[in-house]
């Protein structure tokens, strides 16, 4: 017989408790970012390469269907080895992609959100390499951006003077 909650799961299209867990910053971060507006998130994403391993996947959850030529962009781009990251939304079902974080990939992503809403795009945005995540940003441009402790202080510096956002240390906090 199927746990409640599990059942509940099912008929309200929500994510079970066991299909939340996965890869995650815990106490890796080194730096959070705040003041990044939804404005600049075409900039962001053009942005990430520069700050980020090349080989890295960028995990967008929540993108909302509304959006159809971005999502065949995404599918069209999807990243070939990827990593069950820990969800941050449990209802409804969220939709999830894991794209490869090429620099050509983020200029023409960049483009087709130019102008969109940023929750159309995704709520939770992650960046991993090796099963380690790099960049966590649960409820993406309203909680502060973290980035791994591994992402050399100069790099969060230039990333953040182009999209006039303020870092600190998470030793600081």
């Amino acid at each position: 017989m199927p746990r409640l909650g599990s059942l509940l799961a099912r008929v309200f299209s929500a994510v079970p408790k066991e299909e939340r867990t996965g890869i995650s910053m815990g106490n890796d971060a080194g730096w959070k970012i705040s003041g990044i507006q939804g404005s600049s998130f075409p900039e962001f994403l053009a942005l990430l390469p520069s700050l980020l391993p090349q080989d890295s996947v960028l995990y967008l959850e929540g993108t909302s269907p509304s959006v159809p030529d971005v999502i065949t962009f995404l599918e069209n781009h999807r990243a070939v080895a990827t990593s069950k990251v820990a969800r941050g939304t449990i209802w409804p079902r969220p939709k999830i992609l894991h794209i490869k974080l090429a620099a050509d990939v983020m200029r023409e992503l960049a483009r087709l959100v130019e102008g969109r809403p940023t929750y159309e795009i995704c709520s939770h945005l992650h960046v991993y390499r090796d099963r380690r995540v790099l960049l966590e940003w649960y409820d993406a441009f309203f909680q502060p951006l973290e980035l791994s402790r591994d992402i050399p202080e100069s790099k969060v510096a230039e990333f953040c003077q182009h999209l006039g956002a303020k870092y600190e240390s998470s030793a600081s906090i």
